[in-house]
Formats: structure tokens, C-alpha cells, sequence
């Protein structure tokens, strides 16, 4: 919720040409966690680590969300969004 006050606030502060969205890229797996010590446990990797592999995105697929907003011509000119 506060991140969606910080959109709606920028545009504000800055002027009327500045477009500013917020996005979510759901649940990424990604090798941010590789060395986390709850990570290094073998009961911990095999319990959840199948689970986690199937409901997580790609860093590809975590990565689309931002880049079609960024070039995407339909949203040209729209701000004060939130995307998932």
C-alpha cells in the first residue's frame, strides 16, 4: 500500500510529464538465497526445495513485467499504476 501512495505521489511532486508505475514480479527464483544457512540443511533443500522450484518464476520471467512496461507503446502516458 505505501508504494502505491509513493506512485500516485511522484507525478505530484514532479510535474505533469513524468509517468511513474510500480510493479510486482512475483516470486523469483533466483541464487539470492544460495548461502543462506537455512538453505544448506538437506531435509530443508529436498522438503522445499521441490515446491519452491514449481511455484517460482524464472529471473527471465520475473524480468518480463518490467521491460514490457518499459517499452510496451500502450502504456504510454499512463501513470499511478500497479502491475503483477
Amino acid at each position: 500500500m505505501p508504494k502505491l501512495l509513493i506512485v500516485n505521489s511522484i507525478p505530484v511532486n514532479l510535474g505533469t510529464n513524468v509517468t511513474v508505475n510500480a510493479y510486482h514480479p512475483g516470486v523469483v527464483n533466483t541464487d539470492g538465497l544460495r548461502y543462506m544457512p537455512f538453505k544448506q540443511t538437506t531435509v530443508i533443500r529436498f522438503t522445499l526445495g521441490v515446491p519452491f522450484w514449481f511455484f517460482t518464476k524464472t529471473a527471465k520471467d520475473g524480468a518480463q513485467t518490467p521491460v514490457y512496461l518499459s517499452v510496451a507503446k500502450e502504456e504510454e502516458g499512463v501513470s499511478g499504476k500497479f502491475y503483477a
